[in-house]
């Protein structure tokens, strides 16, 4: 869709832009139902920005949706 080539777009333009990364990875993860392509972008945006605490319960959900238990409470 539209806003996903966007935010494509402005992550190739700026590859580090956090939100960016929050935005398609949640949008990957509850909309379009594809955790794997989720995964390396809500992971980014933790490493970018550690105390982002919405990534990290997107993240814990997304790891606990593909049966990862010990990476989803840690």
């Amino acid at each position: 869709d539209n806003g996903e080539a966007m935010l494509k777009h402005v992550l190739r333009r700026s590859p580090k832009n956090v939100h960016a990364h929050f935005i398609l990875g949640t949008h990957l993860f509850w909309i379009d139902q594809e955790s794997a392509l989720a995964v390396p972008h809500l992971e980014t945006c933790i490493r970018l920005h550690p105390n982002f605490l919405r990534a990290w319960g997107c993240l814990g959900a997304l790891y606990k949706k593909l049966g990862n238990s010990q990476l989803a409470r840690k």
